[in-house]
């Protein structure tokens, strides 16, 4: 389990992990297929993944960023007299994961 508040980088929420929902093989899109060469045909075949894989190309989803701003900007119309201790700290943590983000 990652830390709280934080987007574990896996196959599973990243922004190249694509397939229809009738799918049931999923694969990664971050690079053009590549031809697999039968003795009379040709396909085109892309890495197949499971969610939890990973491989260092993660780009974040953007529906998983969507997702944290508009958490924040539930917790940020809070007044600030009527927020938690634990609403102050998913403030912090998402506006600093938020820019961490942006940074990269």
């Amino acid at each position: 389990m990652g830390e709280p508040n934080k987007i574990e980088q896996n196959c599973g929420n990243c922004k190249f992990y694509s397939y229809p929902p009738e799918w049931k093989v999923r694969a990664c899109r971050r690079f053009p297929p590549k031809p697999v060469f039968g003795e009379e045909y040709i396909v085109l075949a892309r890495v197949e993944t499971l969610p939890d894989d990973w491989c260092g190309e993660w780009k974040m989803d953007q529906s998983e960023h969507d997702i944290e701003v508009t958490r924040l900007g539930e917790l940020l119309v809070i007044p600030r007299e009527k927020r938690t201790e634990e609403n102050q700290k998913e403030i912090n943590d998402l506006s600093f994961w938020l820019a961490f983000k942006k940074a990269k």
